[in-house]
């Protein structure tokens, strides 16, 4: 499995409208919701809650909102894009343009871990960053993962 088979394409928002962390988290969480059938306000309400405890603003525009959920079968991440940029409570104060949602299954906590730093490794990457905030569809930024992550190992 690679991360960008993780994306699918209703799971993608490049144009996210809204001003606040919690609006864009709730955005991406209805997206992934109807993508996968999940229920909309359990998602929400553990990622919400996770976000409470610590900010998943990781820095260089990036935040990775997240969670483990009982019940789901396999990894699950949305993606979410906004031009102006929004506060998050990122570790270099700076403001989130590019927010991948993830979410794993509860009892897969290494998986969880691996794919948060995949993330993270993939996104230190001022090339993927830039080329994702390019991206004018799906293709494109699942194009512009596969280049960054052809050297790393299947998850």
């Amino acid at each position: 499995m690679r991360f960008s088979d993780l994306i699918v394409p209703d799971a993608v928002e490049l144009n996210l409208r809204n001003r606040t962390k919690d609006s864009v988290i709730k955005s991406l969480v209805k997206r992934v919701a109807v993508a996968h059938g999940l229920t909309e306000k359990d998602v929400l309400d553990r990622v919400l809650e996770r976000e409470r405890a610590l900010s998943t603003g990781v820095g260089q525009g990036v935040a990775v909102p997240h969670t483990t959920l009982i019940g789901l079968n396999k990894p699950v991440v949305a993606l979410g894009r906004t031009k102006q940029g929004i506060a998050f409570d990122s570790i270099d104060g700076e403001p989130v343009r590019l927010i991948f949602l993830l979410l794993s299954p509860d009892g897969d906590v290494p998986l969880h871990l691996k794919l948060l730093s995949r993330i993270s490794r993939l996104c230190q990457q001022p090339t993927l960053r830039k080329d994702l905030l390019d991206a004018t569809s799906h293709d494109t930024i699942t194009a512009a993962i596969q280049r960054a992550e052809h050297s790393f190992q299947d998850l």
